[in-house]
């Protein structure tokens, strides 16, 4: 069974700024071979969406619904409903999880 992917706005504007940090960073070359990367990775979970894992700074709330797949430098935060995979987050891995979480939070809560 093959899944729908369903990115929301939040994880697009995470793409942009991902996007922004490595254009700048680097290379419009690296940021195409991240985007790549990170397409390859969708359509993996789209075959697979349950070989993901539970993401450590999250299973401390409980919110087991939620996965991660790690995508070279990236973190797809994904869940799974019926047919379809519902990307909330794409974030860096050395950014702090916590913090981001919080601000996710409290943007919602405005």
């Amino acid at each position: 069974m093959s899944y729908s992917i369903v990115i929301l706005e939040s994880a697009e504007q995470d793409l942009q700024e991902i996007k922004h940090y490595v254009t700048q960073r680097f290379s419009l070359k690296a940021w195409k071979k991240t985007s790549t990367q990170l397409k390859s990775t969708l359509k993996k979970l789209q075959q697979f969406p349950y070989s993901g894992n539970i993401p450590p700074e999250i299973s401390m709330f409980e919110l087991h619904q939620f996965q991660q797949m790690v995508c070279d430098m990236n973190r797809i935060i994904y869940e799974i409903r019926q047919d379809q995979i519902i990307i909330h987050m794409i974030v860096d891995v050395r950014r702090d999880m916590k913090s981001l979480l919080m601000k996710r939070l409290m943007r919602k809560g405005n």
